[in-house]
């Protein structure tokens, strides 16, 4: 994470550069599994209590490098299958401790349909758990 611009002393826009495995589980046995890889660059307006204590909300491009689908045994490529840019609004809190180490959690809901196949609609959401240091 990085500091793009400080308003105040409370309020801040933060940047990152992310990579994130993505995907979900199909077939009667839910044995299927699709793997989706993007880069995200998450931008995040962050307001910052000065107890440590922050929430923050913001806009996620993200673009997709891989995708693979396993079922029975058999892996294929099914990037031509997946839109290659995705879009979420990444939400989240967390503590700032005063040693720059940080702790929080962050959903990221997908707003756009990631399918490239019109029957087959579908929108990534994101959930992490995360340690930082801040620079």
């Amino acid at each position: 994470m990085f500091k793009i611009i400080d308003f105040s002393e409370t309020w801040g826009l933060r940047g990152e550069v992310d990579f994130s495995r993505q995907g979900s589980k199909f077939g009667e046995d839910n044995s299927g599994k699709d793997r989706l890889n993007y880069i995200n660059v998450p931008i995040v307006m962050r307001y910052q209590h000065p107890s440590g204590f922050y929430a923050e909300g913001g806009l996620q491009p993200g673009f997709l490098i891989s995708a693979e689908s396993e079922y029975q045994g058999q892996t294929q490529d099914i990037k031509d299958e997946v839109k290659t840019f995705d879009f979420g609004l990444p939400l989240g809190i967390g503590y700032q401790f005063r040693n720059h180490v940080g702790v929080g959690a962050r959903v990221i809901p997908g707003m756009i349909d990631i399918s490239q196949d019109s029957d087959n609609k579908g929108k990534n959401l994101g959930i992490k758990i995360r340690g930082s240091y801040s620079l």
